[in-house]
């Protein structure tokens, strides 16, 4: 997951209208590009299947997941005032959308515990587990190691997201954990290439570059790969990298 700015995407709202507006084909093909063609959650290439227009506050009715507390005084009608706000709508693949297999974010918005609930349209004051690709925060605790998804942080509440949002998010579907772990596996293969002395450093510079950039599938991961051999990519080469999620 990559932080996304979306003040540029929002500029063209005026685009955007009907009664369900998350439907309206101008908007989905804006969400889809805004970000690369990729899903805002897992960053997988949306290539070859339609983009889901997500609604992060579910918008008809709400679900517990597992044993996280969740806003029970509208579990059947959902944020549905959130519904036509597009400031709700997150683009994503069917793995992250639908409930498939152990994941899938359906009607899922667990809070924390102890969390106030939205009431009468204001949603101020609720805290979500979930971390939001639009909160540049939330999406600094994301960190990948091969396959695995960990958290760049040691507080027991910032992992629970985590655990929480890989799995509502469908980051622990096989296929995307093999993609993931096939991008480690590029960026440790570049730079052992350059160590062996197979290509110089301006190819791995290049080769670092395109697979670091946020255009890139799964970009996240190459990011954190990238970080964890620092002591093995020339400083020149590593200080032009763009690093930040």
């Amino acid at each position: 997951m990559r932080y996304i700015d979306t003040t540029q995407l929002y500029s063209k709202a005026s685009a955007w209208s009907g009664v369900n507006l998350w439907e309206n084909k101008t908007l989905k093909q804006d969400f889809r590009e805004f970000f690369f063609n990729k899903c805002w959650y897992t960053e997988c290439p949306l290539s070859g299947q339609d983009v889901h227009i997500d609604h992060f506050r579910p918008k008809a009715k709400i679900v517990r997941f597992k044993a996280y507390p969740y806003n029970t005084t509208i579990a059947t009608a959902g944020y549905d005032w959130l519904a036509n706000d597009y400031k709700n709508y997150r683009a994503c693949c069917i793995y992250a959308n639908r409930k498939t297999g152990n994941g899938g974010k359906s009607n899922y918005f667990p809070l924390q515990h102890g969390s106030p609930h939205a009431q009468n349209g204001n949603i101020n004051g609720e805290i979500g587990m979930l971390i939001d690709p639009l909160v540049q925060s939330d999406v600094k605790l994301w960190a990948f190691l091969n396959n695995k998804i960990e958290c760049s942080s040691n507080n027991p509440y910032d992992k629970s997201r985590v655990e929480v949002s890989a799995t509502i998010y469908n980051l622990v579907d096989p296929g995307l954990t093999a993609d993931r772990l096939k991008k480690w596996d590029e960026v440790t293969h570049c730079i052992e290439r350059f160590l062996g002395g197979k290509i110089d450093k301006d190819v791995l510079k290049e080769d670092l570059l395109e697979m670091s950039c946020r255009a890139a599938p799964y970009s996240a991961v190459a990011i954190c790969c990238i970080k964890s051999r620092k002591s093995d990519i020339p400083s020149d080469v590593y200080d032009q990298l763009d690093l930040n999620l």
